[in-house]
Protein backbone atom coordinates (compact mmCIF):
# COMPACT_ATOMS: atom_id res chain seq x y z
CA UNK A 1 0.00 0.00 0.00
CA UNK A 2 2.56 2.54 0.15
CA UNK A 3 3.71 1.59 -3.35
CA UNK A 4 0.79 3.95 -3.84
CA UNK A 5 1.76 6.63 -1.49
CA UNK A 6 5.19 7.01 -3.50
CA UNK A 7 3.39 6.64 -6.89
CA UNK A 8 0.67 9.75 -5.90
CA UNK A 9 3.85 11.79 -4.44
CA UNK A 10 5.82 11.40 -8.11
CA UNK A 11 2.35 12.31 -9.95
CA UNK A 12 2.08 15.73 -7.97
CA UNK A 13 5.28 16.48 -8.08
CA UNK A 14 5.76 15.42 -11.84
CA UNK A 15 2.64 17.48 -12.49
CA UNK A 16 3.26 20.44 -10.30
CA UNK A 17 6.50 20.77 -11.99
CA UNK A 18 5.11 21.39 -15.32
CA UNK A 19 2.77 23.64 -13.95
CA UNK A 20 5.60 25.60 -12.58
CA UNK A 21 7.87 25.41 -15.47
CA UNK A 22 5.70 26.41 -18.21
CA UNK A 23 5.01 29.34 -16.01
CA UNK A 24 8.47 30.06 -15.70
CA UNK A 25 8.85 29.40 -19.74
CA UNK A 26 6.29 32.05 -20.37
CA UNK A 27 8.32 34.57 -18.80
CA UNK A 28 11.30 33.19 -20.40
CA UNK A 29 12.75 32.17 -16.94
CA UNK A 30 15.51 29.09 -16.65
CA UNK A 31 14.15 25.34 -15.65
CA UNK A 32 16.32 24.82 -13.14
CA UNK A 33 14.84 27.46 -10.61
CA UNK A 34 11.77 26.41 -11.82
CA UNK A 35 12.39 22.87 -10.62
CA UNK A 36 13.46 24.51 -6.95
CA UNK A 37 10.49 26.97 -6.76
CA UNK A 38 8.10 23.85 -7.60
CA UNK A 39 10.00 21.60 -4.77
CA UNK A 40 9.50 24.22 -2.41
CA UNK A 41 5.49 25.05 -3.08
CA UNK A 42 4.67 21.19 -3.17
CA UNK A 43 6.84 20.04 -0.13
CA UNK A 44 5.94 19.72 4.04
CA UNK A 45 6.45 23.11 3.98
CA UNK A 46 4.37 24.97 1.99
CA UNK A 47 1.49 23.26 0.65
CA UNK A 48 2.05 20.18 1.71
CA UNK A 49 1.00 18.52 -1.36
CA UNK A 50 3.99 15.98 -1.04
CA UNK A 51 4.58 14.75 2.70
CA UNK A 52 8.16 14.86 4.89
CA UNK A 53 9.80 11.58 3.67
CA UNK A 54 10.75 11.17 7.03
CA UNK A 55 7.62 10.98 8.43
CA UNK A 56 6.61 8.13 10.83
CA UNK A 57 4.36 5.56 9.92
CA UNK A 58 0.97 6.46 11.79
CA UNK A 59 1.17 2.65 12.14
CA UNK A 60 3.01 2.89 15.87
CA UNK A 61 0.10 1.80 18.24
CA UNK A 62 -0.14 1.53 21.65
CA UNK A 63 1.43 -1.24 23.46
CA UNK A 64 4.23 -1.87 21.06
CA UNK A 65 7.89 -2.56 22.05
CA UNK A 66 10.46 0.31 21.21
CA UNK A 67 14.04 -0.85 20.40
CA UNK A 68 17.06 0.50 20.28
CA UNK A 69 19.38 -0.56 16.72
CA UNK A 70 22.99 0.10 17.26
CA UNK A 71 26.48 -0.69 15.99
CA UNK A 72 29.89 0.70 16.56
CA UNK A 73 30.13 4.12 14.76
CA UNK A 74 32.53 3.56 11.50
CA UNK A 75 32.55 -0.05 11.67
CA UNK A 76 30.89 -0.29 8.00
CA UNK A 77 30.25 -4.21 8.08
CA UNK A 78 28.22 -4.12 11.26
CA UNK A 79 26.58 -1.20 9.73
CA UNK A 80 26.03 -2.94 6.61
CA UNK A 81 24.61 -6.28 8.75
CA UNK A 82 21.86 -3.71 10.47
CA UNK A 83 21.10 -2.62 7.40
CA UNK A 84 20.15 -6.01 6.00
CA UNK A 85 18.43 -7.16 8.97
CA UNK A 86 16.19 -3.99 9.20
CA UNK A 87 15.74 -4.24 4.93
CA UNK A 88 14.47 -8.02 6.10
CA UNK A 89 11.95 -7.25 9.07
CA UNK A 90 10.80 -4.23 7.75
CA UNK A 91 7.29 -5.55 7.06
CA UNK A 92 7.28 -6.14 10.96
CA UNK A 93 8.40 -2.70 12.07
CA UNK A 94 5.68 0.26 12.82
CA UNK A 95 8.55 2.79 13.19
CA UNK A 96 12.13 3.19 12.23
CA UNK A 97 13.86 6.59 12.51
CA UNK A 98 17.28 6.97 12.65
CA UNK A 99 18.16 9.02 16.21
CA UNK A 100 20.77 11.13 14.45
CA UNK A 101 23.10 13.79 16.02
CA UNK A 102 20.59 15.05 18.26
CA UNK A 103 20.40 12.17 20.48
CA UNK A 104 17.38 9.85 21.60
CA UNK A 105 15.66 11.74 23.44
CA UNK A 106 15.00 14.30 20.36
CA UNK A 107 14.31 11.75 17.82
CA UNK A 108 11.65 10.16 20.69
CA UNK A 109 9.89 13.36 20.72
CA UNK A 110 10.31 14.02 17.28
CA UNK A 111 8.78 10.72 16.70
CA UNK A 112 5.84 11.32 19.24
CA UNK A 113 5.62 14.28 17.37
CA UNK A 114 4.97 12.88 14.18
CA UNK A 115 3.25 9.65 15.45
CA UNK A 116 0.79 11.61 17.98
CA UNK A 117 1.77 8.84 20.43
CA UNK A 118 4.30 8.73 23.04
CA UNK A 119 7.01 6.26 24.38
CA UNK A 120 7.86 5.56 27.79
CA UNK A 121 11.47 4.47 27.52
CA UNK A 122 14.32 3.31 29.99
CA UNK A 123 16.89 6.31 30.46
CA UNK A 124 19.71 4.38 28.18
CA UNK A 125 23.26 5.95 27.82
CA UNK A 126 24.15 6.89 24.41
CA UNK A 127 27.78 5.61 23.33
CA UNK A 128 29.20 6.84 19.92
CA UNK A 129 27.36 4.68 17.42
CA UNK A 130 24.66 4.41 15.10
CA UNK A 131 21.98 4.58 16.50
CA UNK A 132 17.95 4.28 15.38
CA UNK A 133 14.64 3.79 17.26
CA UNK A 134 12.56 0.78 16.09
CA UNK A 135 9.14 -0.44 16.83
CA UNK A 136 7.09 -3.06 16.57
CA UNK A 137 4.17 -5.45 18.07
CA UNK A 138 5.62 -7.11 21.23
CA UNK A 139 4.28 -10.40 19.11
CA UNK A 140 6.81 -10.13 16.44
CA UNK A 141 9.61 -9.14 18.75
CA UNK A 142 10.86 -12.69 18.98
CA UNK A 143 11.07 -12.54 14.95
CA UNK A 144 13.50 -9.83 14.86
CA UNK A 145 16.56 -11.47 16.29
CA UNK A 146 18.46 -9.90 19.06
CA UNK A 147 21.69 -8.64 17.14
CA UNK A 148 22.45 -5.03 17.98
CA UNK A 149 18.95 -4.42 19.13
CA UNK A 150 17.75 -3.47 22.69
CA UNK A 151 14.46 -3.13 24.25
CA UNK A 152 14.33 0.01 25.45
CA UNK A 153 10.60 0.60 26.49
CA UNK A 154 6.97 0.54 24.81
CA UNK A 155 4.78 3.32 23.10
CA UNK A 156 1.93 4.81 25.49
Amino acid sequence: MEQLHVLRDLAVIFAGSLLVILVFYRFKLPALPGFIVAGILLGPNALGLVPDVRRIPSRWRAGDVVLLASVPFGDLKAEAELVRLLRTVAPLLTLAHDVGVAGLEAALEEAAEWSGRSARVEAVEEPQRTTAILACAPADVDALGSRGLTRIGEVL
